[in-house]
């Protein structure tokens, strides 16, 4: 499929795709590189906890509040970029509204934010190979289901006779691939963002 060529329609300007790229991406990068700041430099440099759990919480009570800034910071970028590309290439298939909103609906949330991006990115770019829209929807959702497994499997599996040991070794296993997968998941985000902003405001 083709879209039109374009100048810049009135509405949002390339530079203000640009300016709000440049916060979004700072967020994102550092929410990827979150794990590898706490394995160098630990939480517990800073702050004495000794209960493991406690710390455990504390982290997850970090990393989580990165990941609202960074995502707040993205749907900023991701409205105006949107738009950007409603006025220049032809329209869009959602509004901002449905786009953004459409993280926030049940099971549509599994869907949604990843056509819209394949959207804005195969309009954008002239451009129906979508490749790394695709791995980045990929490892967000496997993401969940590793963050799912681990969450439950030692659960699920302690009170079956399975040997401790294992259940630890998997649970491990389980943790270091999701953290891995989170990295990559934020990374691949941030490389749309950056990819898509050249693209916009090179015209």
């Amino acid at each position: 499929m083709g879209y039109p060529p374009s100048g810049h329609a009135p509405g949002v300007s390339p530079d203000a795709v640009g300016s709000a790229a440049t916060p979004a991406l700072a967020l994102i990068g550092f929410r990827a590189a979150l794990p590898i700041i706490f394995y160098f430099v630990p939480l517990r440099t800073f702050v004495s906890i000794e209960n493991g759990e406690v710390y455990r919480l504390v982290r997850s009570g970090i990393d989580g509040v990165f990941a609202i800034l960074a995502l707040i910071f993205y749907f900023v970028w991701f409205a105006k970029m949107y738009s950007w590309v409603r006025a220049n290439r032809g329209g869009t298939q959602y509004s901002n509204g449905m786009a953004i909103g459409g993280w926030f609906i049940p099971f549509a949330n599994f869907v949604i934010p990843y056509k819209a991006m394949r959207d804005a990115w195969r309009r954008a770019n002239n451009d129906e190979n979508s490749i790394l829209v695709v791995g980045w929807w990929l490892t967000y959702l496997l993401t969940i289901v590793v963050g799912y497994a681990n969450s439950s499997f030692g659960a699920l599996f302690l009170n079956r006779g399975l040997d401790i040991d294992l259940i630890n070794l998997i649970n491990t296993l389980l943790y270091w691939g999701g953290v891995l997968l989170q990295m990559t998941t934020w990374g691949l985000l941030a490389l749309l963002v950056q990819t898509l902003t050249k693209r916009i405001t090179a015209r």
